[in-house]
């Protein structure tokens, strides 16, 4: 998770929705709109300092800015050459804005069957719980809960980064070890009914102002009475496997 383009001041997390897609190399799409304000506030007004980067910060993926309209805070970024790490799950790549003496570096790519990236612009609510990856890999036992109506659709939070730092900074940051590749699923517990849906294409990144980075799962429906256990993996870029196991207690 290093910070790749030095005189670049500021990045974000781009969730690419891979949740039926095998691992492979494949292009990307990504809307940009008015609501994605730490782009529109910091970058040149032709869009010269639009850079992506895989989830390491190490490599930069090749881009073309297929539409831009700085007036109207629009704009849409393909990708090309995007490594899907695992199946069936969301990749993380890395947007990069604010450098005042960039040029253009756009590939002029053509997309086929892309992923879809999103942004989200809005953290927790104040009092909303953050669950951990505290789960050692395999382990079936939740040791965090919570609650939901049958009728609700809510969000379940987790911390995913930074998981830890370099021992050297790179150009003043210290960033190490962050999530690459995410998939969320819920199940019933044993003996109950009814279905939690926990989508992974519905999960989505987000960055605090500290730098720490949150996943927000969107959970819906479950039976009356039931208790189900919500599971989000990690695959970190340097290759292990995190999860965090959350009780969901259903009661209206």
């Amino acid at each position: 998770m290093r910070w790749t383009m030095e005189n670049f001041s500021a990045r974000y997390p781009i969730f690419l929705d891979g949740s039926a897609t095998a691992a492979a190399t494949k292009d990307a799409t990504i809307s940009i709109t008015p609501a994605d304000q730490w782009l529109w506030s910091k970058i040149q007004d032709d869009g010269d300092d639009i850079r992506i980067a895989n989830a390491s910060g190490l490599s930069r993926i090749d881009y073309d800015l297929e539409s831009f309209s700085y007036a109207n805070e629009v704009v849409t970024i393909e990708l090309s050459g995007v490594v899907h790490h695992v199946t069936n799950t969301g990749t993380i790549v890395w947007a990069y804005v604010g450098d005042s003496t960039a040029t253009n570096e756009e590939d002029g790519i053509t997309t086929s069957s892309p992923l879809v990236g999103y942004t989200l612009n809005t953290g927790p609510a104040p009092g909303e719980p953050i669950f951990t990856l505290a789960n050692p890999l395999g382990e079936t036992v939740p040791g965090q809960n919570m609650r939901k109506r049958s009728t609700e659709t809510v969000f379940a939070w987790f911390q995913i980064g930074p998981l830890g730092t370099l021992s050297m900074p790179y150009n003043g940051r210290l960033f190490g070890e962050g999530p690459q590749s995410l998939s969320s699923a819920a199940t019933v517990v044993a003996g109950g009914s009814g279905t939690l849906t926990a989508a992974t294409s519905a999960v989505r990144v987000w960055q605090a102002d500290n730098g720490a980075l949150l996943c927000r799962v969107t959970l819906s429906g479950g039976a009356d009475a039931n208790s189900y256990d919500l599971v989000l993996s990690v695959v970190t870029t340097e290759g292990r496997t995190l999860q965090g196991i959350v009780r969901v207690e259903v009661n209206d």
